[in-house]
């Protein structure tokens, strides 16, 4: 988690941590919590591709693809 990724960095003391992402899902962190940069604000939804995967798949998809719901019949 980046809580667990800043805290290891932080333990080299530096002047100054910034945390940027490329996809942000505001449901998903703690309040409060905003990155200081951020590429795009998503839904919380499962994303795959541009390196993303779920079980390997998706990972190599040239865009990003968001999860939707089941077709009702």
């Amino acid at each position: 988690t980046i809580e667990h990724i800043l805290s290891a960095v932080q333990s080299y003391h530096p002047a100054e941590v910034r945390i940027a992402t490329l996809f942000f899902k505001k449901e998903a962190c703690k309040p409060g919590f905003r990155p200081d940069y951020v590429g795009i604000e998503i839904p919380a939804q499962f994303i795959v591709g541009y390196g993303l995967d779920y079980n390997r798949f998706g990972r190599n998809f040239p865009d990003v693809y968001i999860e939707s719901e089941p077709k009702k019949r």
